[in-house]
């Protein structure tokens, strides 16, 4: 290479080449490949960073003998000549070969090439706005007389402009994507928290949220709980699988804390409400990815904490349904009496287990050899309170049958029963029918309860209609309807649940309800089990009393 003083053509051409765009460590790349081809023989870039220098790159030309590959560090910035005193004055300074001997003390390049024929060197400061960015150092074959200073500093001027630019691009790059992972990260907690709100159901919540999680953020997640004693767990997965999430969500819930495996892209978070571990969250992602930072682990450590929440929640939720549950089966007969001409027909369906809703009941007095009672009903709610006003309801009902108390009037009284704890917010609705098996005659009183069907022996068939509010709410006594019931009649007392869901209305769902009983005359309970499939998608219970006059002989049994 002609080294001339006349340097300030190919400096200028190699500042427009610095203009263009690049990444950062591309443009240092660059910058070391025109000062170490071009405008010289050999040039180290070292950079400013955390307050020491760093050697970003280093160029020199083939014919020299030295690698390209050769690992060389950078001086440290407070050596008395070279780098360090261009450092502190802010200007170029010139060396002549004299000078290698004592700056390859400090400098290993200088060191690499001291058996060159380089003549001189020249280290000029990388300044953008007043800010010194590091130094560049730039050998010559030529003496240093003939370097144009001039020419070098102009060079590393357009060479500190090209390095900021490209940082502070990089920067912006950087400020987007981290803007972006955590518009990500918060999106990821909307959506599970929109996940554990929405249901109490822990599996159907659990494999929801661990797909949710695989894609952008994991390739693969598993959620696992601890099933009774020690760390049975169960296991909740999405994505591909990864041996290294077993083990990692096992050590997570042993140490009750955060644990990492950088080999395997693999991190676990314990889940632990109250101090009691209750399972592991973990997340792995496959090799060739960014791994995860410390705002993920942040991410995990969240999601750990709602799952946990969640699971204390549902199995609270599950245990009080079970309590719940139990005591509303016990309020069903778990078989119906016998009654000389007479046939009694039952058929129950729960509802969906999450939804608040339901607690279907129903019973049938025998009150005397010649008088019969039917009711039915609904309680707002599974829970321990719902019970308890169907026991409330259940009991006193049978109580004022007993008594010879007319339907409204027990309705009536079961009403300002439940009316004067001005503190309970469950309502119940309920239809009380009275048989009279000598004249027949039966009695209808209703309390916000779908009106019962009548099915008459010859095909007609007629809603009995009474209307009047739900119990609980102080209305008095109930009005009643009188029909007279003929060999083959048929009473079906349902609930709301049976003809109402998501693809029907009311009104549909009586007329399908009575073609059943068109369709299917003999059977009851063939009958029933249609009945019960009017609805499929119905979250309520489903629950349906029917009863049918015969040509039997009267008399209990």
């Amino acid at each position: 290479m002609n080294e001339t003083i006349a340097l300030e053509s190919t400096v200028r051409a190699a500042s427009r080449r610095l203009a263009i765009t690049s990444t950062y460590d591309d443009t240092l790349s660059r910058v070391a490949v025109l000062g170490g081809t071009e405008l010289a023989s050999a040039c180290a870039i070292d950079m400013v960073e955390s307050g020491t220098l760093v050697r970003r790159a280093f160029v020199v030309d083939t014919r020299l003998g030295i690698s390209p590959d050769t690992k060389l560090e950078a001086p440290h910035p407070d050596v008395a000549e070279g780098v360090g005193a261009v450092l502190r004055a802010g200007t170029p300074l010139v060396y002549e070969r004299a000078w290698f001997g004592a700056l390859a003390r400090d400098d290993t390049a200088l060191r690499s090439l001291s058996d060159s024929p380089l003549q001189a060197i020249a280290i000029a400061p990388l300044v953008f706005d007043g800010l010194t960015l590091g130094v560049m150092s730039l050998g010559f074959l030529s003496g240093a007389e003939a370097i144009d200073v001039g020419a070098v500093a102009s060079f590393a001027q357009s060479a500190a402009v090209a390095i900021a630019n490209a940082r502070l691009l990089e920067e912006a790059r950087r400020a987007q994507r981290e803007a972006e992972a955590s518009r990500a990260r918060l999106d990821y907690v909307s959506r599970t928290s929109t996940a554990f709100a929405r249901s109490l159901d822990r599996d159907e919540t659990f494999a929801r949220f661990v797909d949710t999680m695989v894609g952008e953020f994991a390739d693969a997640a598993l959620l696992r709980t601890v099933e009774g004693p020690g760390v049975r767990t169960k296991s909740y997965r999405a994505g591909v699988g990864d041996e290294a999430l077993d083990e990692i969500c096992l050590n997570a819930i042993r140490a009750t804390r955060t644990s990492v495996n950088e080999t395997r892209g693999a991190v676990a978070a314990p889940m632990v409400v109250a101090g009691r571990t209750s399972g592991a969250v973990g997340f792995a992602r496959a090799a060739g990815r960014e791994p995860f930072g410390i705002d993920d682990l942040t991410l995990l450590e969240d999601l750990a904490a709602r799952a946990a929440a969640f699971l204390e929640t549902a199995t609270a939720f599950e245990r009080e349904q079970r309590v719940s549950l139990t005591l509303q089966s016990a309020f069903r007969p778990r078989r119906l009496p016998s009654v000389s001409g007479l046939t009694f027909a039952a058929a129950y369906q729960p509802g969906t287990a999450d939804m608040d809703i339901g607690g279907d009941w129903y019973d049938v007095i025998v009150v005397s050899p010649t008088q019969v009672a039917c009711v039915i009903g609904d309680v707002m709610g599974h829970d321990v309170e719902a019970a308890a006003v169907m026991a409330e309801v259940r009991n006193g009902l049978r109580a004022h049958v007993a008594e010879g108390c007319e339907p409204g009037t027990c309705l009536a009284r079961i009403d300002g029963l439940l009316s004067r704890d001005r503190e309970r917010t469950t309502f119940a609705t309920a239809a009380l029918a009275m048989l009279d098996l000598d004249s027949r005659r039966l009695v209808v009183a209703n309390a916000g309860h779908p009106p019962p069907m009548l099915v008459r022996a010859s095909g007609e068939i007629a809603s009995i209609v009474s209307t009047s509010p739900p119990l609980g709410l102080d209305a008095g006594v109930r009005p009643e309807i009188g029909e007279r019931l003929e060999p083959g009649d048929t009473l079906l007392l349902f609930t709301d649940g049976v003809v109402e869901d998501r693809t029907r209305s009311y009104v549909d769902g009586i007329e399908a309800l009575a073609r059943v009983f068109r369709d299917v005359p003999d059977s009851l309970d063939e009958a029933l089990a249609h009945a019960l499939g009017i609805a499929p998608s119905s979250p309520d219970d489903r629950t349906v009393l029917a009863m049918r006059v015969d040509a039997a002989k009267r008399g209990r049994q």
